[in-house]
């Protein structure tokens, strides 16, 4: 069983190796063509996030901390927030747009530049939990108080996200369920069943 990499091509040139090889394998938050690959539900999990930042809470100038460029997590938790706004005919500001690369440090650096150069946010939108809480150490050190003055949303529901205080809004992606499924499934190939292809947990 393996996971996403932070390096491009890195996946599939492993994915093709275990091939090669004839190993079993499964791929977690990856796309590689025929071979298993278990991920969670991002458009679902987005969405629902988007909507209820945007038609609940009102927000209408969040942040996108960005994931890792090349992961398939990354960029469709980036295409339905561009999906979202767009369908409540609100711009996207690009200079809201910011790299965190799934990581706590990078997420808080380049918040501190944006908080820098501008204030008129109301929301930060992360790619993932750790870049989450970055960017909420980064607002709450530069005097923003979170949730009063701006909103923070991760996504994973990662087990730091209900030790940090405040608690951090995040999507359940169900990754318990998604190693339980791999587990189950590379026992079945094991055992001589083929690839499954894509396998979408709730």
């Amino acid at each position: 069983v393996t996971s996403a990499s932070n390096a491009p091509g890195e996946e599939a040139d492993l994915a093709g190796l275990l091939a090669s090889m004839g190993t079993p394998s499964v791929l977690i938050g990856q796309h590689v063509p025929r071979a298993t690959c278990v991920r969670g539900d991002n458009v679902t999990g987005m969405r629902a996030l988007m909507a209820h930042l945007l038609d609940h809470c009102g927000v209408r100038r969040p942040v996108l901390v960005r994931g890792v460029a090349h992961q398939p997590d990354a960029i469709v938790r980036e295409q339905v927030f561009r999906e979202e706004l767009d369908r409540r005919g609100l711009p996207v500001d690009e200079g809201l747009i910011i790299d965190g690369e799934f990581g706590h440090d990078v997420a808080y650096r380049a918040m501190r530049l944006v908080l820098g150069t501008r204030r008129d946010l109301d929301a930060v939108v992360a790619a993932n939990d750790p870049s989450a809480l970055g960017a909420l150490g980064a607002l709450t050190d530069e005097g923003l108080r979170v949730p009063e003055d701006v909103l923070v949303t991760g996504f994973d529901n990662d087990q730091a996200a209900s030790l940090n205080w405040p608690g951090l809004t995040t999507v359940d992606q169900q990754l318990e369920e998604q190693g339980r499924i791999a587990a189950q499934v590379l026992i079945s190939q094991m055992r001589g069943e083929p690839p499954l292809g894509e396998v979408v947990v709730p």
